[in-house]
């Protein structure tokens, strides 16, 4: 198994479930760029109690990074043709907006919603809540 760090975008909004057993958990698409205009579609599973309401709030083209266990995946799609993907359990998740409560809908968000600076980001792991520090060290 390795252990990665992926960052892209949303490719729908994430859906949250509940597993047979009764426990909830949250999945996502994130679209990674790899070499110029070429993508890799990274599928993401949450299951921290933390980390899947954060991944929950977020919505399709939201900027995020997910840290967790990566591994390889195989299917045959309904063409009949074997393809490959990856698919990674979220451990930690990073994105640039600073989770609300009471989170509007993406068509009502103003740009002054978002972050004064680039490096003001919201960190959400599966031991505890804490704000990145940015580099020039201003909030």
């Amino acid at each position: 198994m390795i252990y990665a760090m992926i960052s892209g975008t949303l490719y729908a909004d994430p859906v949250s479930r509940t597993s047979a057993a009764g426990k909830p958990y949250c999945t996502a698409s994130v679209r990674v760029p790899v070499h110029g205009e070429e993508a890799q579609s990274v599928s993401v599973a949450a299951f921290d109690s933390d980390v899947l309401e954060a991944l929950a709030r977020l919505r399709k083209g939201d900027a995020i990074s997910v840290s967790g266990p990566l591994k390889p995946t195989s299917w045959t799609g309904r063409d009949g043709v074997e393809r490959g993907g990856l698919s990674i359990v979220a451990q930690r998740i990073l994105d640039a907006r600073r989770p609300t409560r009471n989170r509007k809908p993406r068509e009502q968000q103003a740009d002054d919603d978002f972050p004064a600076e680039a490096g003001d980001l919201s960190v959400i792991g599966t031991t505890e809540q804490t704000r990145a520090t940015p580099a020039n060290g201003r909030h």
